[in-house]
């Protein structure tokens, strides 16, 4: 029943967050914002594309609803841009999963509930998003390391 309880917040973060997903595919949404940052250039569109997924992963529950909305908008980018299909869908699937988890706060608190650590929750969001901001630069990083190397 405990980890029911804990795990609310999670499980309702995950059914709003793939709603939102969806309807952000359905409205062609997803694609106009791919097509901005493409506009934007190689060299922006590189820089930006970690940080967004970053986000994204934060933002729309577990990871799987995030690397549907970016893979999607991965395809109208690497046409324009010349890029790697399979490199831009490979950092999606990166950089959604597992390390943005660990700065959302009902994960927060379920971890805490785990080891019986009570008032370090922001010790332990701290830690998540110090890691998660090294991800986004070594990701980002290689990403262009990678784009160079492939052609």
């Amino acid at each position: 029943m405990r980890g029911t309880t804990h795990g609310a917040s999670s499980l309702s973060t995950l059914l709003f967050g793939s709603a939102t997903v969806y309807l952000m595919v359905s409205t062609s949404q997803i694609v106009f914002l791919g097509q901005v940052l493409a506009g934007s250039g190689k060299m922006a569109y590189q820089v930006l594309d970690a940080v967004l997924i970053f986000l994204g992963g934060m933002t729309f529950g577990q990871g799987a609803p995030a690397i549907f909305l970016f893979s999607k908008m991965q395809v109208t980018s690497a046409v324009k841009l010349g890029l790697p299909l399979i490199l831009l869908v490979g950092l999606v699937n990166l950089v959604a999963m597992g390390p943005t988890n660990a700065v959302k706060p009902a994960l927060i608190r379920f971890a805490a509930s785990l080891v019986d650590v009570k008032g370090r929750d922001r010790d332990i969001f701290r830690i998540g998003l110090y890691w998660g901001l090294i991800q986004i630069v070594v990701t980002t990083a290689t990403f262009m390391l990678l784009v160079h190397f492939w052609k």
